[in-house]
């Protein structure tokens, strides 16, 4: 038992260590997590998750939501730094439609849920408009006020929503936190 919580121990604290924190599909189908991982809800209500296909690379789709889930650790971390974070999302245009994004924030001025105010905040650039042209690309979005230990997102710190076609031919490559100066992030 204690050789297990060591490993544990050694595994946040290489997490921490690192520069680049996500989580992403590799070429073989398998996912690679450092500090963040996908998440699928318990009861499945918003669809399950299967890997996609596309030219050289591979990506997870669902049939509606994805869900992301921030290591508290790194939140603790980033947030003692002073660090301002945005999030790159590696995307397949697969379809006409649409993907929303929305993330967990401390800002009090977002109220979609009264009790928890900042739960449910949309970064600017959060609707990304997918043109269906099968290309890989990426959008980088900037998370102000970013608030990864409480998890409101239905259990998740990220949610990653599919609109119209999208929802059948659009996959998420990678979420990947990336750290800012606060200069960077205005």
């Amino acid at each position: 038992m204690k050789f297990a919580g060591l490993l544990s121990l050694l595994a946040a604290t290489s997490c921490l260590a690192a520069q680049e924190y996500g989580v992403s599909v590799e070429k073989d189908g398998s996912v690679r997590e450092n500090c963040v991982s996908f998440w699928e809800r318990a009861n499945g209500r918003e669809g399950k998750y299967s890997i996609l296909s596309a030219g050289d690379r591979k990506g997870l789709t669902s049939t509606g939501v994805i869900y992301v889930k921030v290591d508290d650790k790194l939140d603790a971390s980033l947030r003692a730094e002073g660090t301002e974070v945005a999030v790159e999302i590696v995307y397949y245009d697969g379809a006409p439609g649409s993907f929303n994004v929305f993330y967990d924030s401390t800002d009090p001025a977002i109220l979609r849920i009264r009790t928890q105010p900042g739960a449910w905040k949309v970064p600017e650039g959060g609707k990304v408009t997918l043109k269906g042209d099968g290309q890989w690309k990426s959008v980088v979005l900037p998370l102000p006020m970013f608030n990864f230990r409480s998890n409101r997102l239905n259990g998740a710190d990220l949610r990653i929503d599919f609109v119209g076609k999208a929802k059948s031919a659009a996959a998420i490559a990678a979420v990947k936190l990336k750290k800012q100066t606060p200069s960077a992030a205005k």
